[in-house]
């Protein structure tokens, strides 16, 4: 009965951010066991040996690419947002227009948390993508136009949230963004798990090599944040979905019960 709920239609409708922590599970276990030192491996030499990095096009257009994916189905999401709540009548089995009057102190952190690691992903891609086009010495440029990029996209665009919009946002236009910000996202935290895998796996105490409950333990919390601030910026558009729809303090609690186990989940095989 759970499962039953959990994929439901009005949950895929109203929150498919809860899909996309599922997937990111997922995907860590694969990331871990086929694709890690392979997938973007050469945005690893970036961050720690720049000096050694060499021109990758084909790695830069990827980041490019799922910088553009995440931006594109980040405003139809936007677009979608709009046009629910200015016809909440279609979609009244899983949206009531009392929703936008429902704002909580977690409800608020969610929006500074994804401000502030957002900055922290961006100042990386940012980095990375300049180094791999062979610009290393501007590298700290790219990191501050892909901030500039992501605060113009923060701020302005759940400004247009409260905007009326007529016009529906199709269900293969909806789909479309969803694998989308599923391209983008998967991308992003393949960046991410390479750079911090190669460096500082090996020096966390894992199953492996154990050293301790407390060295063991204190893997587990350096996993857990990493992990919480390397996937919390890449879920943004779902992200202003929850905070748009969330209208009752037991959604907000389930909400943050899946998004925690999505965390725990994820940074297992890490711990191997």
């Amino acid at each position: 009965m759970q499962i039953r709920t959990y994929i439901n239609r009005s949950n895929y409708e109203k929150y498919f951010g809860q899909f996309y922590n599922m997937g990111a599970i997922i995907f860590s276990w694969i990331f871990f066991f086929f694709l890690k030192g392979r997938m973007v491996a050469s945005a690893n030499s970036v961050i720690f040996t720049p000096e050694k990095t060499r021109p990758d096009t084909a790695t830069a257009s990827v980041i490019i690419i799922a910088v553009i994916f995440e931006l594109a189905g980040t405003l139809i999401k936007i677009r979608r947002i709009r046009h629910i709540k200015t016809h909440p009548e279609e979609y009244g089995e899983f949206y009531k227009p009392s929703s936008s009057d429902y704002v909580t102190d977690l409800i608020f952190f969610h929006f500074m948390t994804m401000f502030l690691t957002r900055i922290i992903l961006n100042a990386l891609l940012g980095y990375i993508v300049f180094a791999l086009l062979g610009f290393g010495e501007l590298a700290a440029l790219g990191s501050l136009l892909f901030i500039f990029k992501d605060i113009l996209l923060i701020f302005l665009g759940p400004k247009n949230l409260h905007k009326p919009l007529n016009r529906r946002v199709s269900k293969t236009f909806n789909a479309l963004s969803n694998i989308m910000l599923l391209f983008s996202g998967f991308i992003f935290l393949s960046i991410g798990w390479e750079t911090f895998g190669q460096k500082f796996n090996e020096v966390l105490c894992t199953i492996r090599n154990w050293q301790g409950l407390g060295d063991f333990i204190i893997g587990i919390l350096v996993l857990t944040l990493f992990y919480f601030i390397l996937f919390y910026p890449t879920r943004l558009a779902y992200q202003l979905e929850e905070i748009e729809f969330t209208d009752s303090g037991q959604e907000e609690k389930r909400l943050l019960k899946y998004y925690l186990n999505s965390i725990i989940f994820a940074i297992i095989p890490w711990l191997i």
